[in-house]
């Protein structure tokens, strides 16, 4: 070959080179600017700061929810509490009018009781006053009931 065709073959092997690396930069140059250009705007430090944040709120969500339902269950065993108290005081006041009913009840059968004995003393008393008088009227030193004397 000729020393002619040698530097062509050189130059142009170069210049194909030289249009490799040219497109190859070219083509690396714009997929580089299509993804920055579609890429969100934020920095990646940006979006983690952001999610370090996002965690950050749901933990103190999560811990002012635990609160609150700490806060709930005090409330709801204090209320428990309240009402077996009042339970056991509707029940001591249930135990106190049954036995106030039945010390009324006992009053009620005494009183009764010491009338019907009033009762009997009373027709006791007016037997005694009618067999006293019969008693009269048998020593009538014999006289009947005519007032005559008899004889007997």
């Amino acid at each position: 070959m000729q020393r002619n065709s040698i530097f062509k073959v050189g130059v142009a092997t170069l210049a194909a080179g030289t249009g490799v690396i040219l497109a190859l930069t070219s083509v690396m140059a714009h997929s580089t600017q299509a993804n920055a250009l579609h890429a969100s705007s934020k920095s990646a430090v940006a979006s983690q700061m952001n999610a370090m944040e996002q965690r950050q709120d749901a933990a103190e969500a999560a811990a002012l929810l635990a609160s609150e339902r700490r806060t709930a269950a005090t409330l709801a065993a204090k209320v428990q509490r309240e009402a077996a108290e009042a339970a056991q005081d509707a029940t001591e006041a249930t135990q106190d009018a049954t036995e106030a009913t039945q010390d009324a009840a006992e009053a009620a059968q005494d009183a009764a009781e010491a009338a019907a004995e009033q009762q009997d003393e009373a027709a006791d008393a007016d037997q005694g006053n009618s067999d006293n008088n019969n008693n009269d009227d048998n020593n009538d030193g014999g006289h009947d009931g005519n007032g005559d004397q008899s004889d007997g």
